[in-house]
């Protein structure tokens, strides 16, 4: 039998959200391990198999995640479903992608997710850049898989690798793909499960494209975390290039269309100089490049 685990990351949650998804792992899972990144710890009603792990500050996902992660491996879980507290799930979840994944014979698979449906559109949003490379059954194999609702095999977690905390935040979830694909293992999405999943703060327009928005913040982690990636020989090309323009199209929406403008041109220009210089890991908190 299977020993299964499920983390969620926290950062000042809606703690009623919470418990709802509390109630609809908690018969599904071993053990459910809730990792608190806000500053003042969130009062939880636990489940008897729940762990809460307060950081006492935020130390990025990644980090957050392989605190999670280090904690089933000490249990000996053998899989691992990573989650934040902006998914929806229901209470099949579990089940139905536990039975999506063992119903593959393909040895290289290392971790899938649901079909991400985005909370503020009501469909799954898939990049026209990034679509499947194969078909499988019910599987399209993709280059990488966001973290919540990913299902991780922990013995070729092992081999991989954990989470890269230097990233902090943006791009983990792809890098860490990536990294499995140096060493041939693949990640794919299966068709037979959906997750619904709040993609920003909230979503806009220009000129008839839909795109999200997040926190002000966000666009320093994700300009400077661009541009360390982009030096990675093992980052696939179009993901270089589209993210390239996507800096350049960053720029022109804040510019237009950008609330909270200053402070959102302010990080972009720190990330893009940051990006530049290689530094790493919580803006403040740097580590020099190696």
């Amino acid at each position: 039998m299977h020993s299964v685990g499920a983390i969620i990351v926290l950062y000042y949650p809606d703690c009623e959200h919470v418990a709802r998804m509390l109630i609809a792992l908690r018969d599904s899972v071993d053990y459910m391990i809730l990792v608190d990144n806000s500053e003042t710890a969130s009062q939880l009603n636990l489940c008897p198999n729940a762990y809460y792990m307060h950081m006492g500050s935020n130390v990025g996902i990644a980090a957050a995640q392989n605190r999670g992660l280090k904690r089933l491996l000490e249990l000996s879980c053998d899989y691992a479903f990573l989650f934040d507290q902006d998914s929806t799930i229901s209470v099949n979840f579990i089940r139905d992608m536990l039975n999506a994944f063992f119903s593959s014979t393909d040895e290289t698979l290392a971790a899938i997710g649901p079909q991400v449906v985005c909370n503020y559109i009501g469909k799954n949003e898939q990049p026209k850049l990034q679509k499947p490379y194969r078909h499988v059954g019910n599987f399209q194999y993709v280059r990488q898989i966001i973290s919540s609702g990913m299902l991780i095999d922990l013995d070729k977690l092992k081999k991989v690798g954990m989470k890269e905390e230097d990233l902090f935040i943006d791009g983990v979830d792809h890098e860490w793909c990536w990294r499995a694909a140096t060493l041939d293992y693949s990640v794919a999405i299966t068709s037979k499960v959906e997750m619904n999943h709040q993609m920003g703060i909230e979503r806009k327009n220009f000129l008839g494209i839909s795109y999200k928005v997040g926190q002000a913040i966000r666009h320093y982690y994700q300009v400077r975390n661009i541009l360390l990636l982009m030096r990675r020989p093992y980052v696939p090309m179009y993901w270089k290039l589209r993210n390239s323009a996507m800096i350049v199209l960053r720029l022109i929406l804040v510019i237009l269309q950008g609330e909270n403008k200053a402070a959102r041109l302010k990080y972009m220009f720190l990330g893009f100089m940051d990006g530049l210089k290689g530094k790493k890991g919580k803006l403040g908190q740097y580590k020099k490049p190696v």
